[in-house]
């Protein structure tokens, strides 16, 4: 099974930017805004893995997240790759937090540790996708300024299942693991 680990979006954070989103979806119709449902904060991608690893993978999550404290994060701008002029993918940044930066390092390396996944050597961003383009066309330059300032707790990280299909992946929440009460 296709696996990665995330954290969730709170529903009221999602309305906020489906909210600001809506605004936009008109005047940038070259992109394939995401539904809100699959919207998340990806911590680590381990890719296709066995039911043994996925349990041992639950206890290394579990292990970690006792240690870390709940934790605010913060929305800030857009980024788009490659740019604006040629937009494949819309992103929402998430400003660095040593918390979010803890918890990917520390998943990271027990991973490693254990071989499971395949392993992530690029530099962690967290954002959440917002919407994509496969022509790769239409410039959405007039969304450079744009910041959607959106501050929430983050209490638990999701194991989740992803299912390629046509139309996109779909996402299915295995288990959730709070962190430190």
């Amino acid at each position: 099974m296709r696996i990665f680990i995330a954290i969730p979006i709170p529903s009221e954070i999602k309305r906020e930017i489906e909210k600001w989103s809506q605004s936009y979806k008109r005047v940038a119709s070259s992109l394939k805004w995401l539904s809100p449902n699959l919207w998340h904060i990806t911590l680590v991608f381990l890719g296709e893995i066995n039911q043994v690893q996925l349990n041992q993978s639950s206890e290394i999550i579990s292990s970690i997240a006792k240690n870390i404290s709940p934790f605010y994060l913060t929305t800030e701008n857009l980024i788009v790759f490659p740019n604006f002029n040629c937009p494949s993918t819309v992103t929402l940044k998430i400003r660095h937090s040593c918390p979010l930066e803890k918890i990917v390092f520390d998943l990271r390396t027990r991973f490693d540790q254990e071989k499971i996944g395949s392993p992530d050597e690029r530099q962690f961003k967290p954002h959440i996708t917002l919407a994509r383009n496969k022509e790769k066309v239409g410039n959405i330059s007039f969304l450079k300024k744009e910041k959607i300032n959106c501050k929430f707790k983050v209490n638990k990280v999701n194991i989740m299942k992803s299912i390629p299909g046509l139309n996109g992946s779909r996402y299915i929440n295995i288990r959730s693991i709070g962190l430190k009460k």
